[in-house]
Parts: C-alpha cells; structure tokens; sequence
C-alpha cells in the first residue's frame, strides 16, 4: 500500500489500526472474509483530506465494522470535465472492472468524496451505456441503512451541515440521510441552505481563475 504525506493515510496510521489493503489484482485476499455485513471497502481518493478519511476509519472500527482500503485508483472525473471523453470511457471502463471484481466478494462499496462516488452514478453508466455498475454508496448512505446498529451518544448535541454542491443537487436523499444517520446517534443536525462553492469543477482551481472563483 502507498501511503504519502500528503494525499491519503500515513502508513504507521493504517497499521495502527490493523487496516488491510485490498490489491484488486489480488482479490481472492479478500474473498470468504468479506462477504458479511460487518465488512466494508472504503475508497481511496488521492485528494481526500488524511485525517477525514482516518476518523472514518475510525468510527466504522468503533461500531463493529471491519474496514478494508481499496488501492488508489484516478476516478476520470477532470478527464469528463474537461472533455477527454475517450480517455475517461477507457479509464471508467478499467475502473468498473475492478469494482465489479470487488462487489463480487460480498463486501460493501463506499465511498468519501461525494463528488467522486456520485461519478460511478451518473458519468460511469453514461460513458458505459447498458453495463451493469456495482452500487458504491456514500457514507450516510451505508450508515442509514444500519442506523438501528448505531450507537446513541451520551448527550444531544447539534451540528450543522453545509452539503456538498454535487450531492444536493444529484442525490437529494443521501443528504436527507445525514439527518437519519445523526438521529440515530442521538444527536442533531442541521443542514444549512447552501448553493455552489464557486470552483465550478476543476474551474476554479485553476490559478488563472483565482480572482473569479
């Protein structure tokens, strides 16, 4: 597994916590220990924020659940913004193939980055017309589906939510999920009225558009 300073988990922290990291081309790894409920492969995104995925990881530990991590692998998501059509179908294609061969152990798909996880949506199925795409669900989605498992906390306490873009607007119930998932804790949430972040994609990354974004 790699692991760099700056991108996903550091290796001592995935170790800490006894993490294993799925090799697609290895799958078999996994086969006959994954096919339960109380298993789950969370996807990798290079841009993630380490210590978001690390608390993940360790809520999912914290109620009973074994974690696994699945390799790096690009989404394609710039290549469709930015209009490589080709070269995101050939690596949607590649992709679907490995989730396909990791849906196929039984464990559970899901996913950090809304933005990223919402791509096997809607971009993979369009790119791939008539394939069948192995359900990745995000976070809330996976955890409101097992709310009656959760742990209730100690004292209520509210949060507030500022949705992804992305998902408020393409996945309507998975931000109503959060409530869901949050009630279930015991606690309260708020989701705030919000609109686009203003980066537009890729668009407002772009250093020559820093001013605008």
């Amino acid at each position: 597994m790699t692991i760099t300073r700056g991108g996903v988990v550091r290796r001592r922290e995935a170790e800490r916590r006894e993490l294993p990291a799925v090799v697609v081309v290895a799958v078999d790894g996994i086969r006959g220990r994954a096919g339960h409920a109380r298993n789950v492969l969370v996807g990798r995104e290079r841009r993630q924020e380490p210590m978001v995925l690390l608390e993940l990881l360790d809520l999912l530990i914290r109620i009973g659940v074994r974690p696994w991590l699945a390799p790096y692998r690009p989404n394609g998501k710039p290549l469709h913004v930015h209009g490589f059509l080709g070269a995101f179908e050939r690596l949607a294609s590649a992709n679907a193939d490995d989730l396909s061969r990791l849906a196929a152990t039984g464990v559970a798909l899901i996913g950090l980055d809304p933005s990223m996880t919402l791509t096997y949506r809607s971009e993979y199925p369009q790119a791939l017309s008539g394939r069948d795409m192995p359900r990745v669900q995000l976070v809330q989605e996976w955890l409101a589906d097992r709310r009656n498992d959760l742990p209730r906390a100690v004292e209520r306490e509210t949060y507030w939510l500022l949705p992804h873009c992305t998902e408020r607007t393409t996945a309507q119930t998975a931000v109503a999920a959060w409530s869901t998932v949050f009630e279930a804790f015991g606690l309260g949430l708020s989701i705030l009225p919000s609109g686009c972040c203003g980066m537009a994609g890729t668009y407002g990354h772009e250093a020559e558009h820093r001013a605008m974004s």
